[in-house]
């Protein structure tokens, strides 16, 4: 599954959502999965600096992970910044499900949203 979402971020004067996801501001990804399967959620973002460099993630309706200090213009898995760092995985059953991003700092932005089932050995939003 890839989403191609170019251009995905927030308006010039937005004001940061350091502490808490915003109530608006947000992008979702809907999607179906034909069997129970664990995912890890990778995105390629541009974040131009340390400064501007997070997002807010959630799947389905669970709790929000803060995910800080993403390098500029990389394709890498969602990383919970609260738990040092660690990659998230999350356990899905079949059906619908959905992926939520919210800003955290204004500046960074989406390009490609790619959820992996945890078994696939390679950079899905690589081309």
């Amino acid at each position: 599954m890839q989403l191609v979402a170019s251009g995905v971020g927030t308006q010039p004067g937005t004001a940061e959502s350091l502490n808490a996801p915003p109530a608006h501001g947000r992008a979702r990804y809907d999607f179906r999965i034909v069997g129970p399967t664990t995912i890890k959620v990778w995105a390629e973002v541009f974040a131009p600096n340390p400064d501007n460099d997070s997002f807010w993630v959630r799947v389905d309706q669970g709790s929000w992970i803060k995910w800080n200090n993403i390098e500029n213009f990389s394709c890498l898995p969602v990383h919970n910044s609260d738990a040092g760092g660690s990659v998230p995985t999350f356990s899905l059953t079949t059906g619908s499900h959905f992926i939520e991003l919210a800003y955290r700092e204004i500046g960074t932005s989406l390009g490609r949203l790619a959820p992996t089932s945890v078994t696939v050995d390679f950079t899905p939003c690589e081309d």
